[in-house]
């Protein structure tokens, strides 16, 4: 499979189009959250295992309600593995669009930097003495510029103690 991508476009109203489903997700989903990533990853995670511990309980309280003390909500429990499940289902199909804009955004940038090293590369070349076409060449440079590193001091010469 070829993954260059071919030169495209996205014309002003699909763009506001994706931009408009977009804010509709948000509207229909003002619950969402953005947890620092500290809290991340204090987080228990759950995975296969424990979805189906989580699915095992599930059923647990459908069947056997009356083990349960009152002060544990079985209705809030259920609601909540339900949502969650809801949640998953809504996560995976997103994960899917982003990993591909994420792909295709990252093979465009790939792409856009090698044009844009060939332009750098013949407007250096050039015979041009065009004055903006010089200035452009030296702003371009500026891109491969490094860094000088600082000046490392020589370290400290340890006293001895016996002098």
């Amino acid at each position: 499979m070829n993954y260059a991508p071919t030169t495209n476009t996205m014309s002003e109203a699909d763009q506001k189009a994706v931009k408009d489903a977009l804010a509709l997700i948000r509207e229909k989903m003002p619950f969402l959250i953005s947890l620092p990533k500290k809290k991340r990853m204090s987080l228990p995670k759950l995975g296969p295992k424990s979805m189906k511990f989580v699915q095992d309980s599930y059923m647990t309280t459908t069947n056997f309600p009356q083990a349960f003390p009152s002060l544990f909500n079985i209705d809030k429990f259920q609601k909540d593995v339900e949502f969650y499940m809801v949640l998953h289902e809504l996560k995976m199909l997103t994960d899917t669009i982003h990993e591909k804009i994420d792909s295709t955004h990252m093979a465009v940038g790939h792409e856009v930097m090698n044009s844009s090293l060939s332009v750098f590369k013949y407007v250096k070349n050039s015979n041009s003495s065009h004055q903006g076409l010089i200035e452009m060449v030296e702003r371009l440079k500026a891109r491969f510029k490094r860094k000088s590193k600082a000046k490392i001091s020589d370290p400290p010469v340890p006293v001895d103690p016996t002098e």
